[in-house]
């Protein structure tokens, strides 16, 4: 365990360094390290009646991420990480706990891990066409437990990266009643194309209690990067609990011209019982100095008097 007196001298050296990820070499075997996002923007989302709703907020981009990996052999290294979410603007801010994780990695064996965070499955394959910089401007993701309490298994093999997790939630209306999550996922790497595929049976209820609609999602992703350029495709196909499903089909680009970048998905969602969409997101940013990026993010749901249309311009900076 690490003395008190060395967590206080890594903590106020941080504090007291100029801006960038702070790292410490607490001793030969044990690593400390602090990140901090801050961000601030500017929203304007449509509500269900076509009208605007804008704010002026941090939300989602302001965390503190404090993580320590200690090396008890030349194989086995134990890890923990703990993410603190925080709303700056404005005064009496909500201040959260959000991910957790704690574990074991093993050069061998793999890495092993439990707590509260978001699957392999959600990260590598459902995310791959946010081109987003902020909060709201991404296209609509496929159903994938989000944020569950779960074990993780994750293995590189060579070109290949095997992720198996299981979840597990229980009712807030019936404290007997519970539901597991089981999901696998593989990543495999050709060069400079990615391929990613996974599957992913959901909890009964969310990891906050409640009851969710949605029981199975799975889905494929392609990543090919070419230079300064990327390209992304997606398929993502949602059974609901009762009769009826969601299917998902998009594409994205991502393209960077020195300071500048620049990125656009779309993609077509067709669910049970409704018509089908086209849902459009466009993000551009500006980095004109390193871990510091100016950008303006759009999104088109393609629904009813403009619904969940939103229009963000901010600024963020991790250090």
């Amino acid at each position: 365990m690490m003395k008190k007196s060395a967590l206080f001298l890594a903590v106020s050296a941080a504090l007291a360094t100029p801006a960038f990820a702070a790292e410490f070499q607490v001793n030969k075997d044990t690593k400390f390290q602090i990140n901090v996002e801050v961000g601030a923007y500017h929203e304007d989302v449509k509500n269900s009646a076509g009208l605007s709703e804008q704010a002026f907020t941090g939300k989602g981009l302001n965390q503190i991420e404090i993580k320590a990996d200690h090396q008890v052999s030349s194989d086995v290294t134990l890890f923990g990480e703990i993410e603190i979410d925080y709303e700056p603007i404005g005064d009496n801010g909500d201040v959260v706990t959000d991910d957790v994780r704690l574990g074991i990695n093993s050069k061998s064996m793999g890495r092993f891990s439990v707590g509260q965070f978001d699957s392999y499955f959600e990260d590598n394959v459902l995310e791959s066409l946010g081109v987003g910089h902020g909060e709201r401007a991404y296209v609509t993701e496929a159903a994938s437990d989000n944020d569950g309490r779960r074990l993780q298994w994750i293995k590189p093999m060579g070109p290949l990266t095997l992720a198996v997790e299981a979840s597990r939630a229980t009712s807030t209306d019936d404290k007997t009643k519970t539901g597991s999550g089981f999901g696998v996922t593989a990543l495999y790497k050709m060069g400079a194309v990615t391929l990613g595929v996974g599957t992913v049976n959901l909890n009964k209820f969310s990891s906050s209690g409640s009851a969710i609609t949605n029981k199975k999602t799975t889905g494929a992703t392609i990543k090919y990067g070419m230079g300064d350029l990327t390209l992304m495709g997606l398929v993502a196909k949602t059974d609901k609990v009762t009769a009826g499903k969601i299917d998902i089909m998009g594409a994205g680009l991502k393209y960077k011209m020195g300071a500048f970048d620049v990125g656009m998905a779309m993609q077509n969602v067709d669910e049970t019982g409704k018509d089908k969409r086209t849902e459009l997101s466009l993000g551009l940013g500006y980095t004109p100095f390193k871990n510091m990026t100016m950008y303006v993010d759009m999104l088109k749901k393609d629904a009813a008097k403009n619904a969940g249309d939103a229009f963000e311009v901010g600024m963020k900076y991790a250090f």
